[in-house]
């Protein structure tokens, strides 16, 4: 990677072939395993829910975009890692107005299936959400952008922290969490609470996120930097140590509670 004109990353690949031969048309037939979603981890079967301390960056135009049913959220290694590209190729500049970054409180069945990735809100163009394959109720899991050595779906830690998929089928219904036998029958994931929202322009602008995240892509390794700069963000609202004001959110069960529309 090299820095471009504008400050960000630009990325330069190229490709060498060998000599090309005729294969097997066996060997260009969709495979069976694409037609089946991958098996809950058994590592969590019959497992009590455990917490998880789930971030997501989302739009903050109507109270619809703090709903986390179809959404992908991750935790703080996770999170940092998607600003960060999300940020530094505008990605989701025009589709879908990330401006807002929301803190929970979940509690998910350890039985994770295979992660999907999900776009859009009601309130955005192409609206949303919309999942590609995945699981109906299972909550998925997976490494950011596949790193790491083999599947880490079940792993207990991956290089660059973990993302998360919150099937709307899943979701427990108020006062519900998540059972044992959730890896086979039953609700999958609970929101606690929303635990605090920050607007990006505080982290971005006024902490200087976006010199952490180019520092952790140059140097190929994790996003340390920039996990420990969104931490900070969300630890405390005192600007001198990185924190952050909660603009605030609707809460869990209704919508009533102040919050900052952008």
């Amino acid at each position: 990677p090299k820095n471009n004109s504008g400050g960000g990353i630009s990325f330069n690949f190229s490709y060498q072939f060998g000599h090309l031969s005729q294969v097997s048309e066996d060997l260009l037939q969709k495979p069976e395993i694409c037609d089946t979603s991958a098996p809950p981890c058994e590592n969590g079967r019959g497992v009590e829910p455990v917490p998880l301390d789930a971030y997501i960056f989302h739009p903050g135009m109507s109270a619809d975009d703090y709903n986390l049913e179809d959404q992908n959220v991750a935790d703080v290694a996770g999170d940092a890692a998607f600003i960060c590209f999300d940020r530094l190729f505008q990605n989701s500049k025009v589709d879908h107005n990330y401006t807002l970054i929301s803190r929970y409180a979940l509690e998910v069945s350890p039985a994770f299936g295979q992660y999907c990735p999900c776009n859009g809100y009601p309130d955005t163009i192409p609206s949303g959400p919309s999942c590609i394959a995945g699981e109906p109720r299972l909550v998925g899991r997976g490494a950011p952008f596949s790193a790491g050595d083999g599947e880490l779906r079940c792993a207990a830690e991956s290089p660059l922290g973990f993302w998360y998929g919150l099937p709307k089928g899943g979701r427990c219904s108020p006062g519900e969490r998540p059972r044992k036998e959730a890896w086979a029958t039953g609700c999958t994931w609970s929101v606690k609470q929303r635990v605090k929202t920050i607007h990006q322009a505080c982290l971005l602008k006024y902490h200087d996120f976006l010199k952490y995240c180019k520092a952790d892509v140059l140097e190929h390794k994790n996003f340390r930097r920039s996990a420990k700069a969104l931490e900070a963000a969300f630890a405390s609202e005192d600007p001198s140590i990185g924190g952050c004001a909660d603009v605030g959110g609707p809460g869990v069960d209704e919508n009533s509670m102040s919050m900052v529309l952008v």
